[in-house]
């Protein structure tokens, strides 16, 4: 599935705010570098807490449940949030348009991992 760096999104906000080049209202699907496996991204972040042999595992959706309401989440947030992985796992939630250079953002998982993600782990 894609994965987008929050700092992508927002350059292409601003630049579409600077140039006022729209009226209306206007989506612009913005969709990452690349598509990554739930496996490689696990891979991709293990490997930046020192981690490399993190496994991926994924949960029953029942587990999920369940844990998100232990959390505290309300059952029905945490029911949408189920339907949501349900609905990506299944590939019904889906980029409604083909990756082209226009909808794809230089930001890889790698730098995120990197440069975000393990200092705030408290890796370095």
């Amino acid at each position: 599935m894609p994965t987008i760096a929050t700092k992508d999104i927002a350059a292409v906000a601003a630049d579409l705010l600077a140039r006022r080049s729209f009226t209306g209202h206007v989506t612009k699907e913005l969709q990452g570098p690349r598509d990554y496996t739930p496996q490689e991204a696990t891979a991709i972040l293990g490997m930046a807490i020192g981690r490399p042999d993190l496994p991926y595992a994924q949960f029953p959706y029942e587990d999920a449940l369940k844990a998100m309401t232990a959390a505290g989440l309300s059952p029905s947030v945490a029911a949408d949030f189920v339907e949501l992985y349900r609905g990506l796992n299944e590939g019904r939630v889906t980029a409604l348009e083909p990756r082209s250079g226009a909808n794809t953002t230089p930001t890889t998982l790698e730098e995120f991992a990197a440069t975000v993600f393990a200092p705030a782990f408290g890796a370095s």
